[in-house]
C-alpha cells in the first residue's frame, strides 16, 4: 500500500513540471473568470461554476500551487487505476512511472496539469469513463473513488457533459448491434456497466444543476442556455466568440486583480505573459510522438498483438475526436484543445509493454536467477 501511494505522489510531482520549470502555475484567459467565480460564488454566464469553487477550497485561498498539485494528484491516481486494472501482468504497475515520463516530458500531459484550467478533468473524465466501461473485477473501494471523481470532473464543464453523453450512445448502439457471441473481447463493456456510466452521467448534471440554485442562478447547467451549440452552428461563429471573449476577459481581469496583490506574484505572472515560457520543443515533441504512437497502435493492431488493449485504443480515439469537436462546437474554438487531450494515446502502447511477451520472458529469467 505504501509503495503504491509513494508511485502515485511521484507522479503527481512530474505532472507539475511545467509548473516547477515556469516557477508559477500555467495561467490561461479563463483563468481568472475560474477564481473569481469561486470565491465570489457568481455562477458564469457559459460554464459551471465547479472548477471555481475546486480552485477555492483546494487553493485554501493562499496558493495556486496546492490547486495544480490537487488535480495532478487525482490524473495521477487514475492513471494508476488504469495500468492496475488493465494490464494483466502482476507487475503492471511497473510501467506506470514510465508512462507518466513519456506523456510529461514528450507530450503535453505536464502542461495539462500545470495549467489552472477545468481543461484537465476533460482528460480524467474520460480516463474515469474508460474505466468504468472497461475495468473488470474493480474493489469496492477503488470504484467508490472512481465514480466521485468522474461525477466531480463531468461537473467542471459542460463539454464533458456532452462528449461524455455521446460517447455513451455510441457505445450504446454498439451494444445493441453486436451478438453476444461476437464481443469475445478480453476487456469489454456491457449493459450494466453502460447504465451505471449513463446513472451517473445524470447525477453530474443534477449536482451542477442544484450547485447553480443554491448559488441563486437558477436550476441549469449553465446560467445562460443561449450559449449553447446549435446557435453556434446557426450564427457566426466569429461575432459569438467575439461576444463570450469580451465578457470573459473582463471577468478575467476582475478576478486576477483580487488574486494578484503583492509584486512577487505578479512578478511570476508576467514571466508567462511575456513569453519566458517557451513551449516550441514541446509542440513539436508532441505532435512526432502523437504520429508515433498512433503508427504503433495501428501497426500492433495490424498484427494482431494489440488483442487485449485495441477496445482501449479505440475509446481513446473516439473520445479524442469527439471531445475535439464538441469543444469547438460548443466554444467556438478548435486550437489548443487537442493539445489537452492528444497526450491519452500512448496509454494504451504502455499497457501493452507492461505485458508484452519479451517482458514476461524476462521477469521469468529473473526469478529462476533468484531462486
Amino acid at each position: 500500500m505504501k509503495q503504491k501511494i509513494a508511485l502515485v505522489l511521484i507522479g503527481a510531482i512530474i505532472l507539475c513540471f511545467a509548473g516547477f520549470n515556469n516557477k508559477f502555475p500555467l495561467l490561461t484567459n479563463d483563468t481568472g473568470v475560474y477564481i473569481d467565480s469561486g470565491f465570489s460564488r457568481n455562477v458564469p454566464f457559459d460554464r459551471p461554476v465547479l472548477y471555481g469553487l475546486f480552485i477555492a477550497h483546494t487553493s485554501w485561498g493562499n496558493s495556486l500551487w496546492l490547486v495544480i498539485f490537487s488535480q495532478a494528484l487525482i490524473l495521477s491516481l487514475v492513471l494508476f487505476y488504469c495500468f492496475r486494472y488493465f494490464s494483466s501482468s502482476i507487475n503492471g504497475t511497473l510501467f506506470f512511472l514510465p508512462c507518466l515520463f513519456f506523456i510529461a516530458f514528450f507530450m503535453s500531459a505536464s502542461v495539462t496539469a500545470s495549467t489552472v484550467s477545468a481543461a484537465v478533468f476533460s482528460n480524467i473524465a474520460s480516463l474515469c469513463m474508460m474505466l468504468l466501461l472497461f475495468a473488470k473485477n474493480v474493489s469496492k473501494r477503488d470504484l467508490a473513488i472512481i465514480t466521485i471523481v468522474f461525477v466531480l470532473s463531468l461537473g467542471m464543464d459542460i463539454m464533458n457533459l456532452i462528449t461524455t453523453f455521446l460517447v455513451l450512445v455510441l457505445y450504446t448502439l454498439r451494444c445493441l448491434w453486436t451478438k453476444k457471441e461476437q464481443m469475445q473481447d478480453p476487456i469489454k463493456t456491457n449493459p450494466k456497466q453502460l447504465l451505471i456510466t449513463g446513472a451517473l452521467l445524470l447525477s453530474a448534471c443534477a449536482l451542477v444543476s442544484l450547485i447553480h440554485f443554491f448559488l441563486g442562478a437558477g436550476l441549469g447547467i449553465v446560467r445562460e442556455n443561449k450559449i449553447s451549440m446549435l446557435p453556434r452552428l446557426l450564427n457566426s461563429m466569429y461575432a459569438i466568440n467575439k461576444e463570450r471573449y469580451s465578457r470573459v476577459s473582463g471577468n478575467t481581469l476582475i478576478g486576477l486583480c483580487k488574486w494578484y496583490e503583492d509584486e512577487v506574484r505578479e512578478y511570476y505572472l508576467s514571466r508567462q505573459f511575456q513569453g519566458w515560457l517557451s513551449l516550441n520543443y514541446l509542440n513539436y515533441c508532441k505532435v512526432i510522438s502523437a504520429i508515433l504512437c498512433l503508427g504503433l497502435n495501428l501497426l500492433l493492431l495490424l498484427r494482431k498483438t494489440f488483442y487485449r488493449q485495441r477496445n482501449l485504443f479505440f475509446y481513446i480515439f473516439i473520445a479524442l475526436i469527439i471531445q475535439i469537436l464538441t469543444g469547438a462546437l460548443v466554444y467556438g474554438r478548435n486550437n489548443n484543445i487537442p493539445g489537452h487531450l492528444i497526450w491519452m494515446l500512448p496509454i494504451p502502447l504502455f499497457i501493452y509493454l507492461s505485458e508484452a511477451p519479451f517482458i514476461s520472458k524476462w521477469n521469468k529469467i529473473g526469478t529462476n536467477k533468484i531462486s
